[in-house]
């Protein structure tokens, strides 16, 4: 594996060991983690990013409510900097206090679409495929298919 210091991308936590609780928040298990390169920032991944200066990269203020965590992981990708997920270690989150919000359903969707046009190519709305989250997304003839894998994928 690659070091994660000024050669490595960002650092953010693997979605399959989040757990959504509307609770009072335990306490974090002690356990021992693990770092694995991604190429696919999971849901979650952005609820605590690490990494160095040298992998930060100015968030166009359109996108900074929604979506500054996946235009951190894109550039390090475009700059062929490995990402990594956070393993191992249950986390347990509220999930979207803000973003979840009614008030800010159209600004996530404006920011989503905003991105979108800041890095895909014009031939990435006829056709292609992606992996996102926890499936993967189909376009075709600007028609998008949304695949959901189950968590224990």
């Amino acid at each position: 594996m690659k070091s994660v210091g000024g050669g490595g991308g960002c650092v953010g936590f693997c979605g399959d060991n989040i757990t959504v609780t509307k609770d009072l928040l335990p306490q974090p298990e002690q356990t021992h983690i693990k770092l694995t390169g991604t190429d696919t920032r999971c849901l979650y991944w952005g609820i605590a990013i690490f990494f160095n200066k040298t992998s930060y990269y100015q968030i166009p203020e359109e996108l900074k409510i929604y979506c500054g965590d996946d235009w951190i992981f894109i550039q390090n990708q475009r700059h062929k900097k490995q990402n990594y997920n956070i393993c191992g270690q249950n986390i347990y989150h509220y999930q979207s206090l803000s973003s979840k919000g009614k008030d800010l359903n159209p600004i996530c969707k404006r920011d989503i679409k905003i991105l979108r046009g800041l890095v895909y190519k014009w031939y990435q709305n006829i056709l292609y495929i992606e992996h996102v989250y926890n499936g993967v997304r189909v376009t075709l003839l600007g028609f998008k298919i949304l695949v959901h894998f189950s968590k224990n994928h």
